[in-house]
């Protein structure tokens, strides 16, 4: 299959369906899931937030997070910057070593600040990213750290079970008929803002991530969009909580890539979705964009296909 034919699914809440036809690729059986037909339809989703991962601890408490507000913020301003300053991602030609990585390098004035060895990848601070890099037998591609922003109208604030919508567009309350009580745990990665692992919603679905911002262990979630964004996908269902997850057997796996302003970089996103395919995620949800094009992001879902995780982009 070409790059070309790799496409990354786009998909809005109608598209979370995807998600639960991956997840039943994976299981086996018929057996009818005891309890789904009595659906939550009292209860309201909290909107404070708490952000701490359970037994992991944190430098300082987050901030409790209102969902109806943050999951909307605009994104990326238009006169923002499209990329980091004095940034570039560099790929290497498979098989170059070290030592001719580290000279290509140092010509260039470069110092490497993220290593994607996945990808024969470094993310390299120039002097002046404008420059055009010199040719070499050892460079494969080089680009712009290009920023990505979270996607807005993150749509989990429904009152009601029954003024969820999309879950009936889809036909979830038919398909999760389908799914055998044994039905095994698929892990979703939400690359994303970070994860509120202490709301009663999401109680279980959690696995442990990584924080590509921070560069820790604690994925805590500082706008609220990677809440949302796992409470679409898992939040539990007839618990008496909240709303109901389009995936009812999901495991989240957070992987942090976006700050507390909603923006990251396709160098975080490209790392974060090798780091999610090697920690055996079954699928990875990017609930983000970004306006170009970019071969980094590019090989970043090869190598995700390659190794048959389904990438599920909006």
């Amino acid at each position: 299959m070409s790059r070309k034919e790799r496409l990354v699914l786009v998909v809005g809440l109608v598209g979370m369906l995807a998600i639960w036809a991956a997840a039943a690729g994976v299981m086996s059986g018929s057996t009818h899931l005891s309890g789904v037909s009595m659906l939550p339809t009292q209860a309201v989703l909290p909107t404070s937030l708490p952000t701490v991962i359970p037994s992991m601890s944190s430098p300082q408490p987050a901030p409790t997070i209102d969902i109806a507000q943050s999951a909307v913020q605009p994104q990326q301003d238009a006169a923002a910057p499209e990329a980091a300053d004095q940034r570039l991602v560099v790929r290497f030609v498979p098989e170059t070593d070290a030592a001719a990585r580290q000279m290509y390098i140092e010509s260039i004035g470069g110092t490497v600040t993220r290593e994607i060895e996945a990808l024969n990848t470094v993310v390299v601070t120039v002097p002046d990213a404008a420059v055009a890099l010199p040719a070499s037998p050892v460079m494969a591609a080089s680009e712009p750290d290009y920023y990505v922003s979270a996607l807005v109208d993150v749509p989990t604030s429904d009152t009601y079970f029954s003024q969820q919508w999309g879950l009936s567009a889809i036909g979830a309350p038919d398909a999760w008929q389908q799914l055998p009580v044994s039905a095994p745990a698929v892990t979703v990665a939400v690359i994303d803002s970070g994860i509120c692992a202490e709301h009663p919603d999401l109680a279980g679905r959690i696995v442990a991530g990584y924080d590509f911002v921070e560069e820790d262990a604690v994925p805590q979630d500082l706008l609220g969009h990677g809440c949302a964004v796992a409470g679409v996908i898992a939040a539990n269902v007839d618990n008496g909580e909240g709303i109901a997850g389009v995936a009812p057997n999901a495991q989240i796996m957070p992987v942090r890539v976006l700050d507390a302003q909603g923006i990251g970089t396709y160098s975080d996103v490209a790392a974060a979705i090798v780091y999610a395919v090697d920690q055996g995620a079954q699928i990875i949800n990017l609930s983000l964009g970004g306006t170009n094009p970019s071969s980094l992001l590019a090989d970043a879902v090869d190598y995700a296909a390659a190794r048959d995780v389904l990438v599920i982009a909006a």
